[in-house]
């Protein structure tokens, strides 16, 4: 049988006393003393509101989506720059756009098909490339048209380069 232990409180804000019994079964004189009976079937309070469990899964995705795209960003091939802004004949802007395309995170594989064309193949992929960023108007090596007058479709490759 368990033994009985009575322990004596005294709540002194409110100025009483009582006496907690540990008579019940299946507990042990500590838990007896401490009330630890009402305690185990009492649910405990979340440690975190349903907002912070909701803002901590979206932090949580958000830096699982930021390690994926450490992971994927691959190196640009250290001769682009050199391969875009030696082509002759183009607007230092022409080939700014040209650079900044093959250097974005999606392109970096086509950049390294790039530096590896002839500067003939590179020459027509420039403007090909130009005329899709400018509407389908072809672009002439010498830069943007200024009179918006497009150049004959023979000048620019079909189906890219």
């Amino acid at each position: 049988m368990v033994g009985t232990s009575s322990s004596f409180v005294n709540l002194e804000a409110c100025g009483s006393e009582f006496v907690v019994d540990g008579n019940e079964p299946g507990l042990s004189d500590t838990a007896a003393a401490h009330g630890e009976a009402a305690a185990a079937h009492r649910k405990r309070a979340s440690l975190m509101s349903e907002e912070e469990v909701l803002v901590m899964s979206n932090m949580s995705e958000t830096v699982r989506e930021v390690a994926i795209a450490i992971k994927s960003t691959g190196e640009a091939h250290p001769e682009l720059y050199d391969a875009v802004m030696e082509l002759p004949g183009f607007t230092e802007d022409d080939l700014l756009i040209v650079f900044d395309y093959l250097n974005e995170n999606a392109n970096r594989a086509r950049s390294h098909s790039f530096v590896q064309m002839s500067e003939t193949r590179r020459t027509r992929w420039v403007m090909h490339h130009l005329s899709k960023v400018n509407g389908g108007v072809p672009v002439p090596k010498d830069g943007l048209p200024k009179d918006g007058v497009p150049v004959t479709s023979d000048e620019v490759p079909k189906g890219g380069v």
